[in-house]
């Protein structure tokens, strides 16, 4: 005997109703409490059954078949079903509604038997009197069924929902994938622009002795290649003076004798040059005093003269 409380018989009736009770609710330590065993005690059958005890061999899913399978089979064959039976009901909550108990201020709402009420004569007090009297109705007018354990209970009334939307387009898309769950098609154009050197061809345009056709240049382009060759050519019209370390200078003779890039205070500042005969100007001021006032030497309304060109500014 595996179980001492327990004959071979009874301990197979234990593990058949496990079995049952796993076809509806697929949790097997539920299902190992509503056996009668503690809720951890499930993994005990499962590995001695595993192991291929020959106690564990039951009959089951049809108790009155004469073939055995071990225990641990009858389960996975169990959540094989259930699974199915949850198959049925998405389908059937899509198709007829999601099935709720219907409830009246907290409390359960049960379903009435239509037959006995049609019999009897309606839900009044006559009738129940008259059902029980006559009909042994002890719980008129309500309709009953029974339960797991072989007992009669009363039928609560159910109320069938419509599915919600996302339900419904779940279900679309498992059972009718074809239709409601298309392979999704991208087409995606790419295109690449570079440049390829060829190594040894000889024909145009990679062969070394290809010529690029030349574009005409426009007017403006040419007179700037013009200006810019004679600049190369002759040189700046007025070049500025460098010293021997190739930085801009100034003449010797210009401010006093001074050969640095600081011109002497006062240079530019209302001093007049002195000119030659042609009116160029000479390189020297005509008053050496450079410290004077800049009223004393500047004309009227004039600001001076320019260091490169000697004219007023």
């Amino acid at each position: 005997m595996v179980t001492p409380q327990l004959d071979e018989t009874q301990f197979e009736e234990r593990l058949q109703t496990l079995c049952d009770f796993l076809v509806e609710n697929p949790v097997l330590q539920k299902a190992s409490r509503y056996a009668g065993w503690s809720s951890k005690y499930i993994w005990t059958l499962l590995k001695r059954s595993s192991d291929g005890d020959p106690k564990f061999l039951i009959r089951w899913p049809d108790r009155e078949s004469e073939q055995r399978i071990q225990f641990c089979e009858a389960v996975m064959q169990a959540r094989k079903m259930w699974k199915a039976s949850f198959d049925g009901e998405l389908r059937a909550a899509v198709s007829v509604g999601q099935p709720r108990v219907s409830t009246f201020q907290g409390e359960v709402v049960w379903q009435k038997d239509a037959e006995a009420l049609a019999m009897w004569g309606g839900d009044t007090l006559e009738a129940k009197e008259a059902a029980w009297r006559l009909g042994g109705e002890d719980d008129y007018p309500y309709a009953h069924r029974i339960n797991a354990k072989g007992k009669r209970e009363r039928i609560p009334l159910i109320l069938y929902e419509p599915a919600a939307a996302s339900l419904k387009q779940h279900i679309a898309r498992s059972v009718l994938p074809e239709l409601y769950n298309p392979p999704e098609v991208r087409t995606i154009s790419t295109e690449h622009s570079g440049r390829v050197l060829v190594v040894g061809a000889v024909k145009p345009p990679y062969a070394r002795d290809y010529v690029a056709p030349q574009v005409a240049d426009t007017p403006l382009k040419a007179d700037l290649r013009a200006r810019l060759a004679a600049l190369r050519a002759n040189g700046p019209a007025n070049p500025v003076p460098l010293d021997n370390q190739g930085r801009r200078t100034i003449p010797p003779n210009l401010g006093g004798g001074s050969p640095t890039n600081d011109p002497a205070e006062g240079i530019g500042r209302g001093q007049k040059p002195q000119l030659d005969a042609n009116g160029v100007p000479t390189g020297r001021w005509a008053d050496p005093l450079v410290h004077r006032k800049h009223a004393d030497y500047s004309e009227p309304g004039k600001g001076g003269y320019s260091m490169t060109t000697g004219k007023l500014t």
